[in-house]
């Protein structure tokens, strides 16, 4: 049984992630674009009580949206990478770096260069909100039925 990160872990390990040459050589392996900021989400690794002694942590990564990546609030989620670190606690050492399935089915695939696509942002100076909603009255002259 393995404890939970705390927050100070929870940061060396995704310092590591983000500095380890065996991910900067997957990652250069994607040729994304100049400027691309990489976001690393670490999760404690799962285990099931067999040949697993060791506590990791497996790293998700994301990048920003390329045409936006000075903004600190993009929804990196839209733009996850397919591959993931895996890190040791003992050392915090990348031990591996998995290639994850990141299309419509469950196929990994080697890695390929960057494709373009469209951006989802949540923050409202990216969002175009409709401009032909017609007002809403919601009126209950004798107050709420509920108490």
């Amino acid at each position: 049984m393995h404890g939970n990160g705390d927050y100070e872990e929870i940061l060396i390990v995704e310092k590591q992630a983000l500095e380890s040459e065996k991910v900067k050589e997957e990652i250069a392996k994607l040729k994304l674009p100049e400027g691309t900021v990489v976001c690393a989400d670490p999760w404690i690794y799962g285990s099931d009580g067999i040949n697993d002694d060791d506590r990791l942590y497996q790293v998700f990564l994301y990048m920003r949206d390329p045409a936006n990546s000075s903004e600190v609030d993009s929804n990196h989620y839209a733009f996850p990478l397919p591959i993931s670190p895996i890190i040791e606690t003992n050392h915090f050492e990348v031990i591996r770096v998995e290639r994850l399935p990141t299309g419509v089915d469950n196929t990994i695939k080697e890695p390929r260069p960057y494709q373009a696509k469209p951006p989802n942002e949540y923050i409202s100076e990216h969002q175009e909100l409709r401009t032909d909603l017609k007002p809403l009255q919601v009126i209950q002259p004798e107050g709420a039925s509920f108490k």
